[in-house]
């Protein structure tokens, strides 16, 4: 997946931060986000909330240094795409690796 990121970072495809990310949902153009662990709680939801409502698929899971280096920043709280391809390819990483996990824990309790 940072493989994807980062390909879409060279490409121009990546959208950093709060603001700019805000102005993507609006024209229709952000086709998925990722959203900083460590983003105040509040903050969160009430972006969570917003871009919920456009359809745009939302990730967490790293943190604004983990972020910043997908994006080749210091620190990242926010980061979009904009590429539908590369938004549908890392939905599909991310969904096989929530199945193999489900997998894995189902062939423990076995």
């Amino acid at each position: 997946m940072a493989g994807l990121l980062r390909q879409a970072r060279r490409a121009g495809r990546i959208v950093v931060g709060i603001a700019l990310t805000k102005q993507c949902v609006r024209d229709g153009r952000a086709k998925a986000i990722w959203i900083a662990d460590d983003l105040s709680e509040r903050r969160e939801e009430s972006l969570l909330e917003r871009w919920s409502a456009a359809g745009v698929s939302i990730y967490s899971g790293w943190t604004k240094d983990e972020l910043g280096d997908l994006a080749g920043k210091p620190a990242v709280a926010v980061l979009s795409v904009t590429d539908l391809n590369i938004a549908a390819g890392v939905s599909q990483i991310l969904a096989a690796a929530v199945s193999n996990e489900e997998e894995r824990r189902g062939g423990e309790r076995g």
